[in-house]
């Protein structure tokens, strides 16, 4: 069976991504080293991972600090009866 037909581009992204199960990695793995074509597209799909602008995922403690301020100042809403 032709493996490049059964790794589709978004199972390699979740691949890229660690998102995919122990059997799937073993599959996608085969196909990587029997698939000239399919290693080409990974190592694309990896180079445009890596290029992508890393996310941050915590704000800014200026941020914080404003929502901590704000909640202190402002009284909580009446609750509905």
């Amino acid at each position: 069976m032709n493996n490049k037909n059964t790794i589709s581009t978004p199972l390699l992204i979740k691949y890229i991504y660690h998102e995919t199960s122990v059997l799937e990695n073993e599959r996608i793995e085969a196909a990587l080293m029997d698939n000239w074509a399919l290693n080409e597209q990974m190592n694309a799909l990896e180079k445009a991972h890596r290029n992508l602008p890393k996310v941050k995922f915590a704000p800014e403690n200026s941020t914080i600090q404003d929502i901590l301020k704000y909640s202190s100042e402002t009284p909580a809403p009446e609750p509905f009866c």
